[in-house]
């Protein structure tokens, strides 16, 4: 038992002291490179947010696969719904799809000093979740990038255990905005990201390989606004499936 909580600190310092590192070499080459090679902004972008995603899941011994990637589109637009469970969701997805992505994020990520501004600069939106007309302007900001750049949100709003999923009412904005700006829904659900932070004491428990299940496209012009609760439900079901056939549910939970 001390050994496998030794164990757990190392891997926990290991993941946050590559965290810390990651990031900030890969915030100083983006901010040189771009400035060299503008025109090159979005490869250089997507190459090095692999990069980070690949550091953080070494340096926590998680791995990532995956099934139906002929389910991804060859080009936007499209939004990325999926189950938010944890910040190792973020880096399998990056590595774990063969197209690149920008986020619509909590606001609360502007405040750390540079980052917020850099990844604003490249193409991810920052939403207040408390405000409505704010959040409805980011979302309009982020639908004109929508053609440029596929987006995900979170069905969660936040990050959710596995198995608390069906307790949780499920967010409507990404019904609502696929449905207003006609963009088509596609379902990730992710499975295990969640065992990685060990309930409670914030410890690394390292060796887990999180599952990345992409479903087919959601259809948003089939639904108008006022069946927006519908399709949210259609994304619940999706979503919920593998998590049901891997027996990771709460399944007596009502959401």
């Amino acid at each position: 038992m001390k050994h496998a909580m030794m164990a757990r600190i190392l891997w926990t310092i290991s993941y946050r002291t590559t965290l810390l590192l990651a990031t900030l070499l890969t915030l100083a080459i983006l901010v040189v490179l771009t400035i060299l090679l503008f025109p090159f902004k979005d490869r250089i972008v997507d190459t090095f947010a692999r990069f980070w995603a690949r550091a953080c899941l070494w340096s926590a011994k998680a791995t990532v696969s995956w099934e139906g990637w002929e389910n991804v589109p060859e080009n936007p637009p499209y939004i990325i719904v999926f189950n938010h469970q944890s910040d190792f969701d973020i880096y399998a997805l990056m590595v774990g799809l063969p197209r690149n992505y920008r986020a619509i994020m909590k606001k609360e990520l502007m405040y750390y000093p540079f980052l917020g501004a850099i990844i604003y600069f490249f193409g991810f939106m920052p939403i207040d979740r408390k405000n409505r007309k704010r959040a409805i302007r980011a979302i309009g900001r982020a639908a004109r990038m929508f053609n440029r750049y596929p987006y995900i949100m979170a069905l969660t709003g936040t990050r959710v255990r596995t198995r608390d999923f069906l307790k949780h009412k499920m967010k409507k904005g990404p019904a609502v905005t696929a449905i207003k700006y006609g963009v088509p829904l596609l379902p990730v659900t992710i499975a295990h990201a969640d065992e990685i932070h060990v309930k409670g004491l914030g410890l690394i428990n390292p060796g887990i390989n999180i599952e990345l299940i992409v479903h087919a496209l959601i259809d948003s012009t089939s639904y108008g606004i006022d069946e927006r609760d519908e399709l949210v439900q259609n994304m619940k079901e999706i979503l919920a499936k593998p998590l049901r056939e891997r027996r990771l549910l709460d399944e007596d939970a009502k959401g």
